[in-house]
């Protein structure tokens, strides 16, 4: 069954993509995640598939979330949740949809995808290009997700960045906006404040800015939970930390109550 998989892609599929839109990755992209969308609207088809990526599971639970296994989908892949439904029939045991901002914003200029054939890689600057928080959050609902229902298949979390024109002076606010929105259909949140492609982002991870920003989050997430389990926020940390800052993150967000760390942003 694994060679099956591994075959079709590597002699049909990825092929057929690469050949596809002038090889333009970008678009490429946008192709295969409309294909999984309508993949999860065919039962028959979307059950065959599950059937061949099914593997078996290796349950863990992560600040009160049950996880049926420990390889999920990052952030950025699915960025508008239009494939929430999809993910579970690839195998994958979570899926983190986003990063989603508070508002709406095209991201990066074109060409921001970049395909290196001879290491079978790919660089990206793509900035956070969305529309926006709400948006994310009407599609969930639509799709009838939200939180601990089930209806995914799989757990979802949602990734929240800071609007590119916000300041950084004001990017608790900008937060919050995206927190309130989502937080009814995720089963947690993840704090970007890693990203390597949007401005004046990365000081967000200095300790106090760092402490200021998550206690404000993870004090919302209680509130909007109205004396029931507030939705677990997490903080996803650039991998080029040196170990003091590393320390000055864990330490807020240990102080402020997260519910974990995602380690590492690109």
């Amino acid at each position: 069954r694994g060679s099956l998989v591994r075959e079709g892609y590597a002699r049909v599929l990825r092929p057929a993509l690469f050949a596809a839109r002038g090889g333009d990755p970008e678009r490429i992209h946008e192709d295969m995640i409309r294909g999984l969308a309508l993949l999860a609207a065919v039962p028959g088809l979307r059950d065959a598939v599950g059937a061949l990526t099914r593997v078996p599971g290796s349950p863990v639970t992560v600040a009160g979330i049950r996880f049926p296994g420990r390889v999920g989908l990052a952030a950025g892949m699915d960025k508008e949740g239009r494939a929430a439904k999809a993910w579970q029939y690839l195998g994958f045991a979570f899926a983190e949809l986003g990063t989603v901002t508070a508002q709406a914003q095209p991201g990066n200029p074109k060409p921001r995808i970049y395909r290196l054939r001879d290491s079978r890689a790919l660089i990206n600057r793509m900035g956070f290009n969305n529309d926006g928080a709400h948006a994310l959050a009407n599609r969930l609902a639509v799709a009838g997700i939200v939180r601990g229902n089930g209806a995914a298949g799989i757990p979802l979390g949602v990734s929240i960045g800071k609007t590119k024109v916000v300041p950084v002076e004001d990017a608790v606010g900008d937060y919050l906006i995206s927190l309130r929105a989502v937080a009814p259909h995720a089963d947690y949140v993840a704090v970007n404040v890693s990203s390597p492609n949007t401005p004046n982002l990365r000081p967000l991870q200095d300790g106090g800015a760092l402490r200021t920003l998550l206690t404000a989050l993870v004090g919302e997430a209680r509130e909007l939970a109205h004396g029931g389990a507030p939705v677990p926020v997490f903080v996803k940390v650039a991998p080029d930390l040196s170990e003091p800052q590393l320390d000055e993150v864990l330490a807020a967000a240990s102080d402020a109550g997260c519910g974990g760390v995602i380690a590492t942003n690109t």
